[in-house]
């Protein structure tokens, strides 16, 4: 909802509304403000007198014009704008294309050492390989030999592997080799295809002991099959829940359909039925209404969805029909893949147990002309799940039947086998929950695709996956990168594979700051967005998983769709869409399937850019302590407690984010073991006015606008004194374009803070110089709900943003002060009249529900909007043409 040029404040009292604009608007009367011609055909109400002639108008001016001298008085606005308006700027050299390639460059070089870590644990492993003369056998994670060759984990005694019958593979000696010490693995992973032991090794810093595991995470089956093949496979899942399972038997079907399910990656397409005497399908209780029979992607959504069908299958009372799961197969495929030629995947999960003696010949017969019916070539996996101990002739040797589609041993005629087009598929025992990964990487691989397979393509380039959630816990977004390990007869050994912080990888896509006059993202070949400024960030606590779209979902111009093929098709270039006023610089980087993208406006050389030689001598008296209070106390000032958060009344705080340095990343990773020798060069650096001291990995020009700031925190603690408003202040704080932060009092703040993706700091960039004013959201330092009143100042394109925290009732008292009518929850014997108010977006500000502890949903977290807490209000707003964008 935009109304004006400027930042609209909406205050509405009962069923009338006014306009408060601020900053710009309160030099205007309404009756101007009316012909804006900005504002079209706006319905207002009339001049409205309520309670003695008070005329609402004039008391919304008075509103605005106390927002204004909040800002001019509480935050220092006109002597910051005095500051600004004296230095020096010159006119941006910066060449977009320059810039492209420098940041893929950077990533390249990146990468190169990511690759070089690859390969240097794949030499190693064929080395291993091709001087053993015995059997390879590797049944403990990343082992480690000592000297004298002997082990002691395990076994709880020493083991001599000198004099073993067989080979010990020291992954341990190559997963801590590093080419560049620079690197940051999240995990390295060995997935290995050596009999008989087929596991996942993996090693990381963040797990104890030798920091090696075996790991089943279908995370590593999906990298290994997409590093094996690059084609997306077309699957159609049964699963056995019939009455002749144990309950063993069934919960090891249940773990292995989950897991291949998990195992599945976004490209693949795939389909899901339990059987018994019935065959119900997982797409019957899809929100999307699709047909039971279709083959739909494997997204995160969808994967939950059939986990959540196999994790409620229960055991049926009725014998397994067979030969109804597999008619169900083949309708699926014949829907789903009517003009296809791609291979088609049949994976059955049973116990195998026929109910009659001639239902084997039954089922080949319905497999038989299921082959016929459908266009792709179908093979047909099957995986018999067994208990310890029990011998399960009859049951193996049907299973095995089915997987090989031995039409002749029941003299059945079929085209495509006498054709010889049918491929002969796997089967494979399970009895056991743990440790499946290996079942799950067979019964996914079709034969002409398993790496034994002499028709397999040998794939030597490395393999990128799309983001998904790090098995370590730590909350990361990774990248797995991995690449095939073959030994000298061509035979596949495994593959080795890294997982990458995307947040590493693309530190400077995430972190690109260019003054919001141009943004950057990062795309795959195929149009698939990795990073951009408008994909919102899964959040991990709240097991969002990242979703992967296409970048015409961020960038939406027509233009941009019909040219977006220039971009795949060329290495690097520059293209204009002068409709648009956009720029777009993009630089392919080599050897893998990323692109790198710039965008910004046609205006922008023109812009001035602040001149970063200008250091004033006032450096060494920069008032400021670093954030960490408790590395930066030197006795110069007292420490307090302002709510939960460790403060200073004595001195204003200085913190810095991932965006001030060269390598956020890196950065933010060193800052959770911060010392107080990091905080020292940190201070020393921007106090040093002789430019000897070495830059400790900052930006260019954060120096520069610190000083600016250097008179902020004085002139502070003076209204921190003075202003009757300090009881109901929580914080001021000021914001570079650099992103450091300026907080006063002084406190302590979570090193993963992103100043410049707040909400106060986003909304006051989309409106400078025009007080905003966020929803109450709750304080992390236990001032309760606060409102963030924010400007965005400067001399275009240096901006600062200043801010301060209020209270939520402190809010509301001030609206309650301007509009003596309104009633405040609080009272004894409330006013008929009802105030509130509310963002250009419709989003609650102050409302007397918000304030009331009695109220339904006062203590909630989220925002609360005008169409939840005044629909009908909110109905009438919507009727005023002018009021909606």
């Amino acid at each position: 909802m935009k109304t004006f040029n400027l930042r609209i404040i909406l205050l509405v009292l009962g069923n009338i509304f006014v306009m408060c604009g601020s900053i710009s608007a309160v030099n205007q009367n309404l009756p101007q403000l009316i012909k804006d011609p900005m504002v079209g055909d706006v319905a207002l109400s009339p001049p409205s007198t309520i309670n003695n002639n008070m005329i609402l108008q004039q008391q919304a001016i008075k509103f605005a014009s106390r927002l204004r001298d909040l800002g001019d008085t509480e935050l220092g606005v006109v002597l910051i704008q005095n500051i600004l308006d004296s230095l020096e700027y010159k006119l941006s050299e910066e060449d977009d294309s320059k810039h492209t390639k420098r940041i893929a460059e950077r990533m390249v070089s990146k990468l190169s050492g990511y690759l070089g870590v690859l390969n240097q644990s794949a030499s190693l492993i064929q080395d291993f390989k091709h001087h053993s003369k015995k059997l390879c056998y590797v049944n403990v994670p990343c082992i480690y030999i000592s000297e004298n060759g002997s082990y002691e984990e395990p076994y709880n005694s020493s083991v001599d592997f000198n004099n073993l019958p067989l080979s010990i593979l020291n992954l341990t000696e190559g997963f801590l080799s590093y080419p560049e010490p620079n690197l940051n693995r999240n995990v390295h992973y060995f997935i290995s295809e050596m009999e008989p032991e087929r596991l996942t090794h993996v090693y990381s810093e963040d797990f104890g002991g030798d920091k090696c595991i075996i790991m089943d995470d279908p995370h590593f089956q999906r990298a290994f099959l997409k590093t094996v093949s690059s084609e997306s496979k077309q699957i159609v899942l049964l699963v056995d829940n019939g009455v002749s399972l144990s309950e063993n038997q069934f919960t090891i079907a249940k773990s292995l359909a989950n897991h291949i399910v998990w195992s599945l990656s976004e490209e693949d397409r795939v389909s899901l039925f339990a059987v018994s005497d019935t065959a119900t399908s997982a797409m019957s209780a899809s929100p999307h209404h699709c047909s039971q029979f279709s083959m739909a992607y494997a997204t995160y959504s969808l994967k939950h969805q059939f986990s959540t069908f196999i994790d409620d299958l229960f055991k049926s009372t009725g014998p397994t029909n067979h030969s109804l799961g597999f008619t169900m197969a083949f309708k699926a495929i014949e829907e789903s893949m009517k003009n296809e030629t791609a291979t088609a995947l049949i994976v059955y999960i049973s116990r195998g147990l026929m109910s009659f003696i001639t239902e084997a010949k039954t089922l080949m017969e319905v497999i038989s002309q299921g082959q016929d019916s459908v266009k792709p070539s179908v093979i047909i996996n099957t995986c018999v799940v067994i208990d310890d101990g029990k011998i399960l002739l009859y049951e193996k040797h049907f299973m095995r039947v089915v997987a090989e589609q031995n039409f002749r041993q029941y003299n059945i005629s079929n085209v495509k086998s006498e054709a010889g087009t049918v491929v002969k598929g796997t089967m494979v025992s399970v009895n056991s929950s743990s440790n499946i990964g290996a079942v799950v990487r067979s019964v996914l691989s079709t034969p002409n695709l398993q790496p034994h397979s002499p028709l397999h393509p040998l794939k030597s380039k490395p393999t990128f996956l799309m983001p998904t959630w790090d098995v370590t816990n730590k909350g990361e977004l990774v990248v797995s990168i991995s690449k095939t390990v073959f030994d000298k007869e061509g035979n596949l050994l495994g593959i080795v594979g890294v997982d990458v912080a995307l947040e590493d990888l693309a530190e400077d896509i995430i972190f690109f700051n260019d003054f919001r006059r141009s943004y950057a993202f990062f795309i795959t070949t195929r149009g698939k967005a990795m990073a951009h400024p408008l994909m919102k960030q899964p959040v991990n606590m709240m097991y969002e998983q990242p979703i992967v779209l296409d970048i015409s979902n961020f960038e939406t111009s027509r233009a941009f769709s019909r040219s977006r093929s220039i971009i795949f098709r060329n290495m690097s270039g520059l293209m204009s869409l002068h409709k648009e006023q956009l720029t777009y610089s993009w630089q392919h980087v080599p050897r893998t399937p990323y692109i790198v993208v710039t965008v910004s406006t046609l205006s922008r050389r023109n812009n001035p850019v602040w001149s970063t030689s200008v250091v004033s001598s006032s450096a060494t008296s920069l008032s400021l302590a670093y954030h960490r209070l408790d590395f930066s106390n030197t006795g110069q000032y007292h420490l307090c407690r302002n709510f939960r958060q460790l403060s200073s009344l004595d001195t204003g705080s200085l913190f810095l984010s991932g965006w001030c340095f060269q390598s956020p990343y890196k950065h933010l990773l060193s800052e959770e073991n911060i010392s107080q020798l990091n905080v020292q060069s940190y201070m020393a650096f921007l106090k040093d006015s002789t430019k000897l001291l070495a830059n400790p990995g900052l930006r260019p020009g954060i120096r520069s606008e610190l000083i600016s700031l250097a008179t902020l925190i004085p002139y502070w603690k003076k209204i921190f004194i003075h202003s009757s408003l300090s009881k109901y202040s929580v914080r001021k704080y000021a914001v570079t374009s650099s992103g450091a932060l300026v907080m006063y009092p002084g406190g302590v703040v979570n090193h993963r803070l992103d100043v410049m993706r707040r909400s106060w700091y986003m909304r006051a960039m989309e409106y400078p110089k025009i007080i905003t004013v966020t929803p109450p959201y709750l304080d992390s330092a236990g001032a309760g709900y606060v409102v963030t009143l924010s400007i965005a100042i400067g001399q275009d394109p240096v901006v600062f943003v200043l801010a301060v925290d209020f209270t939520l009732g402190a809010m509301f008292n001030l609206m309650v002060e301007s509009f003596p009518s309104c009633s405040s929850p609080l009272e004894a014997i409330p006013n008929s009249v009802k105030c509130f108010l509310m963002d250009d977006r419709g989003y609650l500000i102050a409302h007397p529900s918000l304030i009331d502890p009695l109220a339904k949903g006062a203590a909630d977290e989220q925002q609360h909007h005008i169409t939840h807490r005044e629909s009908l209000l909110a109905n009438d707003l919507l009727n005023h043409k002018g009021l909606v964008k």
